[in-house]
């Protein structure tokens, strides 16, 4: 069983975000509890989109237009979030427990809550698509939560080998989307065990919050983004075997048409030997990820 923290505690240790929406004043309050266990618990996961507007004009609660598409998240949530690309079909995303939850609730410019009782979902509009952030108040609250992909024609996911999935378009190789793996803390900032199921096109998050003596709230995140933001390097068995001995150097003789945008980007990287050890292992290959925002690029494994 895990330990609940003092909800006095964690009150006197935050700053309230403040609602945007007008509701009931316990829906309201929901939202603004929240609010408040994200911006304790994980308050960077709060940070969204500058230019996400909260809705008037329901059923859609939420929405921002970026180079990369358009996050539309709606008010009811059976309808879930929508994931329009500007290079490709839309990708929806369902809501755990949605025929249980409230309607949306904004808690701030830039992100919305559902709230279904023991937990809550809150969805965040970010520059690279959206966070969907679960809340768990208490060891009575489920320890899976289901989020159902509505992909189109052609589309399939894969696996990525750290723990994330991408979303691939007919070809199989161009990447319409990005799962970072999952991540959850507890209220005091410990890790809980968490990781993703896919059963399908259903993508389950299964925090294991009752066998981990975790301080309540949890709060736990999958995360959506498209595949715009960076350039991804998909190495072949023997270009992974290379990997090994040559490290991030090898990348630079990798075949341009294996590059999912500029090969330099990449080139003189931090070692990737380990990653690369770890996929051939498994009998995977190695890949590579670079975002525009960030130096440092991230190798992950994959079947191939």
């Amino acid at each position: 069983m895990g330990r609940m923290a003092a909800k006095y505690t964690i009150a006197t240790a935050i700053t309230v975000v403040g609602l945007v929406s007008v509701g009931s004043p316990a829906r309201a309050q929901e939202a603004d509890t929240t609010a408040q266990t994200i911006q304790a618990v994980a308050p960077e996961a709060l940070q969204g989109d500058a230019d996400a507007t909260v809705r008037e004009d329901r059923p859609v609660a939420l929405s921002v237009s970026q180079e990369g598409g358009k996050v539309s998240v709606a008010d009811q949530p059976e309808s879930g979030v929508k994931l329009d690309s500007s290079t490709g079909p839309a990708v929806k995303v369902g809501l755990p427990a949605a025929t249980k939850s409230d309607d949306a609730q904004a808690i701030s410019s830039s992100a919305v809550a559902y709230d279904s009782g023991l937990s809550s979902t809150v969805v965040v509009a970010k520059e690279d698509g959206a966070q969907v952030l679960a809340t768990i108040e208490s060891a009575e609250a489920p320890e899976r939560f289901r989020y159902p992909l509505t992909l189109a024609e052609g589309q399939t996911i894969q696996a990525t080998g750290d723990g994330g999935y991408v979303v691939l378009e007919a070809d199989g190789t161009t990447i319409a989307l990005t799962i970072a793996p999952p991540w959850a803390k507890d209220a005091t900032g410990a890790a809980v065990p968490v990781r993703y199921e896919l059963d399908g096109t259903d993508l389950t998050m299964v925090v294991e919050h009752r066998s981990s003596e975790a301080t309540y709230p949890i709060v736990a995140d999958p995360r959506f983004a498209w595949a715009w933001h960076g350039v991804y390097a998909y190495l072949n068995r023997s270009e992974s075997k290379s990997a090994v001995a040559w490290g991030s150097w090898a990348i630079a003789f990798i075949p341009a048409s294996r590059v999912v945008g500029v090969v330099t980007a990449i080139i003189g990287a931090p070692p990737i030997q380990a990653m690369a050890n770890r996929a051939i292992d498994r009998g995977w290959c190695l890949a590579v990820y670079k975002s525009h925002f960030r130096t440092t690029p991230e190798p992950f494994a994959y079947r191939c």
